[in-house]
């Protein structure tokens, strides 16, 4: 299994995993799943950039790939930074009021909530439907695909916002979200002919 595939399996189940030890318990913070589901967070957010760009890189020449491609980067850059935080945060605290004092003093470092917490992420959920859906129109990802990667940002969005096990959406919607990246990565790009200034689709049946 090479790299590209470890990220495309790896990063959504990393996330799943996480979420569900937050699940069960470590959303109580200060304590082992806490660390742990942060720590799988944290790999997991690494993975989904190397995830994207295999599929980016078979739209050489695309603004629109590149723009989706970056916000997909940018957004898991402040994710990162966020779980990096929240990790730390709960590493150095002995309990929940510890760390409620410990996010007082780290949110009063101006631009840090706003932009690890707030606006930053949103880059992340846009930019791989945008990075799909581009891949659909260049025929170079299904529209499945496309779909699938599309309604899983959205089942996960809607999802942590619900009380509860009601959540279960938001893992459920990660999986689709994954689903959908090994399917756009899974069509050929599209390569030059020889000698030729337009774009061919590259044979398929190899």
């Amino acid at each position: 299994m090479n790299n590209t595939r470890i990220a495309l399996v790896g990063a959504p189940l990393l996330w799943v995993a996480g979420w569900t030890v937050m699940r069960a318990g470590g959303n109580r913070g200060a304590n082992a799943g806490w660390d742990i589901a942060h720590s799988l967070w944290i790999v997991a957010f690494v993975l989904f950039p190397v995830a994207a760009g295999a599929i980016a890189r078979k739209m050489t020449g695309s603004v629109a790939a590149r723009i989706g491609y970056g916000l997909t980067v940018a957004g898991c850059a402040a994710l990162g930074v966020q779980v990096v935080i929240d990790l730390v945060v709960g590493l150095v605290s002995a309990d929940h009021a510890a760390m409620n004092r410990h996010y007082e003093s780290v949110f009063g470092t101006p631009g840090v909530e706003l932009v690890f917490y707030q606006l930053g992420p949103i880059l992340f959920y846009l930019g791989l439907p945008v990075l799909l859906i581009t891949a659909a129109l260049r025929g170079t990802a299904s529209w499945a695909a496309a779909l699938l990667t599309t309604g899983g940002v959205l089942m996960s969005a809607v999802g942590h916002g619900l009380p509860g096990w009601a959540r279960i959406l938001e893992g459920i919607g990660v999986l689709v979200l994954g689903a959908g990246l090994i399917a756009g990565a899974g069509r050929p790009g599209r390569t030059a002919e020889p000698g030729q200034g337009r774009i061919a689709t590259a044979d398929s049946s190899s």
